[in-house]
């Protein structure tokens, strides 16, 4: 009895410890499962976290893209709309140049040709008997002063001035300049015109002049030449300017230029920009 006894308390705790055993065992493969649980958890979470970060990146990636196909797109067209506009200006900037030439060729800038003051007396005076156009008198109502520009005849250096008809009186209205229905100066300049004939080589001009101030018989302001070939295109050669005299003043010479080379020419002007109610010149040469 004893025996079987004690067989049986043997039994059960060897049954017991292999309940702790086993319940040890479980414990611990719950862990292992928690634990492996866990790192598939990681594991998945880690891989999902990368796929959205991949798909953030490849989002990123195709908005950059195409901000960056848009950007090059605009600046492409922006590049090209100034492409165009500069050829655009630089067509328009040809278009003017070519009328601003056609201009030009149509109505030729004036020319001057290159001459020294003064002239010497050589030669053939080839104005001498020839009749001038605008060297017409004023009406004899006005006061007649009718002188011949191409007779030699001219007041001597050294003479009195007199009122006399050898002088040719350009009369212009310098207070009614719309009353000109009698001035043999329209606009206030008196222009005799030589007509040579035929084209001519020529080299000097000079007209004698009343430089002084009297009795409303003033010096012009400037006195010009100038020659052409067809009396419509003129070059200028040489142009004088005179200030004002004093009352009382009864000075006259000789006003003329010399071109440095000689030219050919049919027509010679003198233009005299008239300051008073007279401007008085008694001969006018060419040579």
């Amino acid at each position: 009895m004893r025996a079987r006894f004690r067989g049986r308390q043997k039994g059960e705790i060897y049954m017991k410890k292999l309940s702790v055993l086993l319940a040890l065992l479980l414990a611990l493969t719950c862990v292992v499962l928690a634990a492996c649980g866990g790192e598939d958890e990681t594991s998945s979470t880690s891989s999902e976290a990368s796929s959205v970060s991949s798909a953030s990146s490849g989002a990123e990636s195709s908005v950059s893209s195409e901000a960056s196909s848009a950007a090059s797109s605009e600046a492409s067209s922006a590049a090209s709309s100034a492409a165009s506009s500069a050829d655009n200006s630089s067509a328009a900037s040809s278009e003017a140049s070519s009328e601003a030439s056609s201009d030009t060729s149509s109505a030729p800038a004036a020319q001057t040709a290159a001459s020294t003051e003064g002239v010497e007396p050589s030669g053939t005076n080839l104005a001498a008997g020839l009749k001038l156009a605008g060297a017409d008198p004023v009406d004899a109502s006005l006061g007649n002063y009718p002188g011949n520009l191409t007779d030699g005849v001219f007041l001597e250096e050294g003479g009195t001035f007199t009122f006399n008809t050898n002088w040719l009186g350009y009369w212009y209205n310098f207070k009614d300049a719309a009353v000109e229905t009698k001035t043999n100066a329209p606009g206030g300049v008196a222009a005799p015109i030589v007509d040579l004939g035929k084209a001519t080589e020529i080299r000097a001009a000079r007209i004698h002049v009343m430089l002084g101030n009297t009795s409303g018989i003033v010096a012009p302001s400037e006195i010009k030449f100038s020659y052409s070939e067809d009396g419509t295109n003129w070059v200028d050669f040489g142009a004088k300017t005179f200030a004002k005299p004093a009352e009382n003043d009864k000075t006259f010479d000789w006003v003329g230029f010399t071109l440095a080379e000689p030219v050919t020419a049919q027509y010679v002007r003198v233009s005299m920009k008239c300051t008073d109610t007279w401007t008085f010149v008694d001969e006018l040469e060419v040579y």
